[in-house]
């Protein structure tokens, strides 16, 4: 025990180290802007910005994803006192997802601090809409709580829209999956798919709308092509909507030109190329071509068919993987010429990876730009939730 706090808080990779570089760089970036002299930085950036993106970087370079798991596990505990703060709770779930199933669904439902938990089938979880999150983390790290409060910026203002016409309050339910490189691809898939029709089959839900960050999306993407397949072979609830808050479309980072990404992870982004391919090393079995389109979607060059009430797609366009998320929006929007409306784009510049969900609690103009997009989530979602339950 006292070793691992040890190599938690003290150099080279724990808090301590990030705490003598901040005394570093906040001086260097406070200088650099009084006199004006030249960086790299987006001009639209203040001082705040500038230091946490700065400090983020720091924490997360290199290909090093174990001192970024033991940070991650932080985070996770600050997600859970800003549930609470926000007023929502938690209650764990962990369960074998049918009878005869091999895998385990595990998660967090999270509700208001009223309302009931639907681990049991009923027909009250019917007309209800369930958001199905997948958290991001490269498939390493993370948990169902990592950056909680984001997902209950959506719920809060979802039950703002819904208080209004009295409807019922959404349902929240984040899962787990087995990390990498411990469990290799697809058994996160396959422990999503089953997370699913866990909730289908044994909680009774029939509106569902997946959304995830990053890998996450990656991930709800993945899973909506597998239903799709699946309900060719036998009846089953497919999604209503898919959210993807800054998706990971090519997990073999070559669809793209290396140095265009190196400039955005050097400029306006704090997620590094290193610790991309790190990520990727750690998902990839052998005998799986990354560019293989069921793990990177940017390949895939089937025609996707479309949830019933469409896809949104929240991302920078000074992210990492702009260049990727640019071009799948693009092949969509080609493919779905006569349906257009059913893929809703937020894109917003200057803004680093996974802005909407993962700097959401820090109180820079970030900050302002992650609850307006959260915002547009919860419409979106209020929106499916209006269709399914009266058809329109």
């Amino acid at each position: 025990m006292l070793i691992s706090l040890f190599r938690f808080f003290l150099f080279p990779n724990g808090i301590l180290a990030i705490a003598l570089y901040a005394f570093y760089i906040i001086p260097v970036i406070i200088f650099r802007r009084l006199f004006n002299l030249p960086h790299t930085s987006p001009a639209s950036w203040d001082l705040s910005t500038d230091i946490l993106i700065h400090l983020v970087r720091y924490s997360m370079r290199g290909r090093d994803w174990r001192r970024l798991r033991k940070l991650m596990g932080l985070v996770d505990a600050i997600g859970r006192v800003m549930v609470w703060a926000m007023g929502f709770r938690i209650e764990r779930v962990k369960r074998l997802a049918g009878s005869s199933s091999e895998y385990v669904v595990e998660g967090a439902w999270i509700v208001g601090k009223g309302d009931i938990v639907p681990n049991v089938r009923s027909q009250e979880w019917k007309d209800r809409l369930v958001v199905l999150w997948v958290h991001g983390g490269g498939y390493t790290t993370g948990s169902s709580l990592s950056f909680a409060s984001a997902n209950c910026e959506i719920m809060r203002h979802y039950q703002e829209l819904a208080e209004e016409i009295r409807a019922p309050p959404m349902l929240y339910f984040a899962m787990e999956y087995p990390k990498a490189p411990e469990s290799k691809y697809p058994k996160q898939l396959e422990t999503m798919l089953s997370t699913y029709i866990w909730l289908v089959q044994q909680v009774g839900v029939t509106n569902i709308m997946i959304a995830g960050d990053s890998a996450g999306a990656n991930l709800a993407l993945n899973l909506h092509r597998s239903l799709l397949m699946l309900n060719k072979k036998t009846s089953i609830v497919l999604p209503r909507a898919l959210v993807l808050l800054s998706p990971w479309m090519d997990v073999s980072r070559s669809h793209t030109p290396p140095h265009i990404q190196e400039h955005f992870a050097a400029t306006s982004d704090y997620l590094s190329t290193k610790l991309l391919d790190a990520f990727a090393a750690n998902i990839t079995p052998s005998g799986l071509n990354r560019r293989d389109p069921s793990i990177s979607p940017i390949f895939d060059l089937e025609p996707l068919d479309m949830p019933h009430d469409g896809i949104f797609v929240v991302y920078s366009g000074s992210e990492v993987l702009t260049p990727d998320i640019d071009d799948w929006v693009e092949s969509m929007r080609r493919q779905n010429n006569q349906n257009r409306n059913l893929l809703k784009v937020l894109r917003v510049d200057d803004m680093p990876h996974d802005f909407a969900v993962a700097l959401h609690a820090f109180p820079t103009p970030i900050r302002k730009a992650s609850v307006y997009a959260l915002r547009e989530v919860a419409r979106f979602a209020f929106g499916s939730f209006l269709r399914g339950t009266y058809d329109m």
